[in-house]
């Protein structure tokens, strides 16, 4: 059959080199944003979680340092601690972070169990000991 003068053939050949289709582009564009979408949703969590256990230890170590406090004071100051342990808030670089000291006897121990929590942006942290009643000689070998 003759083609008029001026148009366009153009033959379409089936087979392996013919390509892909713009169905399978999409499906493949598709799959491949679920992809991504769901690595970065995992990415942004464990961040998350990095944030949380970074201010966490944070929050530990000046609970430690509270507590190391309340140790250098000696136990004749237990159970009743002046303001300056009871709680505050610590300075730069740690602006944001408080601390609450609280203490209380032990009945039928001679102990006095001390606790300091640390509140800060990643949350609390308490950390507990015990030390030994006023009035208990303590003798160490």
């Amino acid at each position: 059959m003759p083609v008029p003068w001026g148009s366009v053939v153009t033959k379409h050949r089936a087979g392996p080199e013919g390509g892909f289709t713009l169905l399978e582009v999409i499906a493949a564009v598709a799959i491949l944003s679920l992809v991504v979408v769901a690595w970065l949703a995992a990415m942004g969590s464990e961040l998350r979680v990095l944030a949380r256990a970074e201010g966490l230890a944070t929050a530990t170590a000046l609970a430690e340092d509270r507590l190391a406090a309340v140790a250098l004071l000696g136990r004749d100051a237990l159970p009743i601690l002046p303001d300056s342990l009871r709680g505050g808030e610590f300075g730069e670089p740690f602006r944001g972070y408080r601390w609450e000291t609280e203490t209380r006897s032990l009945p039928g121990k001679d102990l006095v169990e001390v606790t300091v929590a640390v509140s800060g942006p990643a949350g609390r942290q308490a950390l507990t000991t015990v030390f030994p009643s006023p009035g208990i000689v303590v003798r160490r070998r």
